[in-house]
C-alpha cells in the first residue's frame, strides 16, 4: 500500500546565531537590513522586546569552511563584522552562552494525497504538517493560516461524513493554493544555495528569475508602493500578487535588470571572508 513520503530539498541552510540585549534598550539603528545576502554567507537580524536582538549568519549546511569555524565566537565575530554597518550590533550584552545552532534547514512537504486518491483517510495534514519552508522567507506563519481557511473552508463543503471526499477536496485546494506559494519558496531557496555555491567557486550566478527578483527587492528599498506590494505578497495578502503583476510596478522592475546584473555586491570576497574567522 502506498504511504506519504517527503519531498524535501537535498541541500539547505546553517543559522549560526547569537542574542544581544542592548545598553539602553533601543534597537542600535533602524538603517540595516533585516536580510543581507552577499556571496556565501547571509546576515539575518531579528529585533525584539526591551532592546533584546539576535544575530544570525547564515550558511549552507554543507560548508564545511564556514561549519566549523562559525562555532567559534571570535570568528563568528569577525565574519559579522565583514557586513558594512553590522558592527554596531555588537555592541549590545551578549545574553546566551556561545553559538546557537540551527542546521538543515531546506524545504520539505509531505502529501497525503498522491494526485490520485488518499494515501490515507481521515486525517489532513496542516501548516507545518504539510511543509516546512526556509524561515529565512518569514512565510512560514502566513502558510499556516491559509492552511487553516483552506481546511475551514473544505470542511463547510463536504463535512466529515465522507473521508475520502474531504482529504481529495483539501488536497486539491492546497495544490491549487498553498502548492504555488510552496514552490515560489522553494526556488528561493535553490537560487540561494546555487549564489553561495558560484561564490565559493569565485564566480557569479546569473540567472534571469533571481534576477529580476533581486531586481524587485531593489525597487522595494527605493519605492514605497512597490515595498507595500512586495512585502504584501511575501505574506500572502489577498490580491497581492495581482498587484506584482501590474503593468507599471513590472515595468520599474524590468528597467533595474541591468543595474542588477551589472552590480556586484559589496562585501568580502570567499578568500577575505575565510581570512578573516581563520586569522
Amino acid at each position: 500500500m502506498p504511504f506519504p513520503v517527503d519531498e524535501s530539498g537535498r541541500r539547505g541552510f546553517t543559522y549560526y546565531s547569537r542574542y544581544f540585549r542592548s545598553a539602553d534598550g533601543a534597537m542600535p539603528t533602524d538603517r540595516f537590513p533585516l536580510v543581507v545576502e552577499h556571496g556565501s554567507l547571509g546576515l539575518l537580524r531579528i529585533p525584539a522586546d526591551h532592546g533584546t536582538y539576535s544575530l544570525c549568519l547564515i550558511g549552507r549546511s554543507d560548508d564545511q569552511q564556514l561549519r566549523r569555524a562559525l562555532r567559534n565566537e571570535r570568528a563568528w565575530s569577525a565574519a559579522v563584522r565583514l557586513f558594512s554597518g553590522a558592527d554596531r550590533w555588537l555592541d549590545g550584552r551578549p545574553v546566551t552562552d556561545g553559538i546557537q545552532i540551527m542546521a538543515g534547514l531546506t524545504d520539505r512537504k509531505r502529501p497525503l494525497y498522491d494526485t490520485q486518491r488518499p494515501l490515507v483517510t481521515g486525517l489532513v495534514a496542516v501548516g507545518d504538517a504539510w511543509a516546512v519552508t526556509t524561515p529565512t522567507v518569514g512565510r512560514g506563519l502566513a502558510m499556516s493560516l491559509r492552511h487553516s481557511l483552506l481546511l475551514r473552508e473544505t470542511l463547510r463543503r463536504t463535512g466529515t461524513a465522507h473521508p475520502v471526499e474531504l482529504v481529495t477536496r483539501f488536497a486539491e485546494a492546497t495544490r491549487d493554493s498553498l502548492g504555488r506559494v510552496y514552490e515560489r519558496t522553494a526556488a528561493y531557496t535553490r537560487h540561494r544555495l546555487a549564489e553561495m555555491d558560484a561564490h565559493t567557486a569565485g564566480t557569479v550566478y546569473r540567472n534571469p528569475d533571481w534576477i529580476r527578483a533581486k531586481a524587485l527587492a531593489l525597487l522595494a528599498r527605493r519605492d514605497t508602493d512597490a515595498l507595500r506590494a512586495e512585502r504584501a505578497a511575501a505574506h500572502l495578502l489577498p490580491g497581492a500578487r495581482d498587484a506584482l503583476r501590474a503593468p507599471a510596478l513590472a515595468d520599474a522592475v524590468t528597467r533595474l535588470v541591468p543595474e542588477v546584473e551589472q552590480h556586484v555586491p559589496p562585501g568580502p570576497s570567499r578568500a577575505d571572508l575565510l581570512k578573516a574567522i581563520h586569522s
